[in-house]
């Protein structure tokens, strides 16, 4: 497994386009862009952006409710791509110590695991198939970040050969 954090969000502003993610792992070389849906994409730009909403989201209820039955929630992976569709699984904790496998969709489970500050994975298998090779994704000057700007603008997700 190959541990990665949010690097980016682009919101599109056209509705008939999905937004994008960026995972990057943590050696900053590789990244992974998956394409998101636009009520996905509010749910992480809310959290990302640090909006603080007057009641609980989904997500927010979910991670409750395993506190409430004793579980927790200990990381999400990206375990596989079936037919071009990202497949993750929420690994939780019960309250006998044993860990459960609950299948989520990515973004779902993002939301879950940016929330509750849980590592996420990527199956080494497929981060090898999806990241974008050599490329300093992290870096926040010059021409490296416009380079990957330009990368982003350029992406088209029906020429994509995966989607979440």
């Amino acid at each position: 497994m190959v541990e990665v954090f949010v690097r980016e969000l682009r919101i599109s502003e056209n509705s008939a386009n999905p937004s994008i993610l960026v995972l990057a792992n943590n050696d900053l070389k590789k990244a992974m862009l998956l394409t998101i849906g636009a009520p996905e994409a509010m749910s992480l730009s809310i959290l990302l952006n640090m909006v603080v909403l007057p009641r609980p989201l989904f997500y927010d209820l979910f991670i409750n409710a395993l506190k409430f039955l004793d579980a927790k929630a200990m990381r999400l992976e990206i375990v596989a791509i079936k037919d071009k569709i990202f497949l993750a699984d929420l690994v939780v904790k019960n309250n006998n110590g044993e860990e459960k496998r609950l299948a989520c969709r990515p973004s779902d489970g993002l939301s879950i695991a940016l929330r509750d500050s849980l590592p996420i994975f990527v199956a080494n298998h497929v981060f090898l198939q999806v990241a974008e090779k050599d490329r300093e994704v992290v870096v926040k000057n010059g021409t490296q970040e416009e380079e990957w700007a330009n990368i982003l603008d350029k992406f088209h997700p029906e020429n994509s050969k995966d989607r979440m």
